[in-house]
């Protein structure tokens, strides 16, 4: 719970868009989680069955929505911002089951504009 106020508090969200700026995000991501995807994309793959039917919520660009669709009969992508919209399409061009949308998910029913 701590650890979502903070990375949910406007001090972090500023950090956030300025390193996005700045070109840094991927560069502290892979300090920060070192071997985290690995683990952690082996982890998902091991626990999807032949046939099932998975929902990426924040696919961003795909790159778990690829890894599902290798052996999800249906992987439903969900992903709100139009640039990674757009990529996670042309990432899952090709690829029969993947089904991209372009919608958030959330707990609480509302709109909001994306800029």
């Amino acid at each position: 719970m701590l650890f979502k106020m903070i990375a949910t508090s406007p001090m972090a969200i500023g950090v956030r868009k300025l390193t996005r700026r700045m070109g840094l995000n991927r560069l502290i991501a892979r300090v920060l989680w070192r071997g985290y995807e690995d683990r952690f994309g082996k982890e998902l793959q091991e626990r999807i069955a032949e046939g099932d039917c998975v929902w990426d919520i924040g696919a961003n660009v795909g790159f778990y929505t690829r890894r599902f669709a290798d052996k999800a009969a249906v992987v439903v992508a969900f992903e709100p911002a139009p640039n990674c919209y757009e990529q996670l399409v042309r990432h899952s061009q090709g690829l029969r089951s993947v089904i991209p949308v372009r919608v958030a998910l959330g707990r609480q029913m509302g709109w909001q504009a994306w800029s």
